[in-house]
């Protein structure tokens, strides 16, 4: 083999190994940005699960505090009827001995 052969076939093996790291290299770039799109897309999937769990929690919370509001309500009500009763027994009571003595 000449000299010229040699250096044509090692300056095409130099000009497959660039042309075979640039492809590669261009391969890896676009796994790597196909990547951040699935990351991208599965955070935002997370955050919106998360807004709608925190939604929720929230609608609940306000129910739980309603009902016992309600229950709070009916409960003073109750205790406020017996009280009048109360009243109303001690004057009765009062009427009877005031008119017994």
């Amino acid at each position: 083999m000449n000299m010229l052969t040699i250096l044509a076939a090692v300056l095409f093996a130099i000009i497959g190994v660039a042309i075979g790291f640039m492809v590669k290299n261009a391969q890896v770039q676009k796994d790597i940005k196909e990547k951040e799109v699935k990351g991208n897309d599965i955070v935002e999937k997370a955050k919106k699960h998360a807004d709608e769990v925190k939604y929720k929690a929230r609608q609940e919370a306000k129910e739980i505090a309603r009902e016992e509001k309600e229950k709070s309500d009916r409960e003073i009500a109750n205790r406020t009827n017996e009280i009048k009763n109360l009243e109303r027994e001690a004057v009765k009571k009062e009427a009877t001995l005031d008119r017994k003595l």
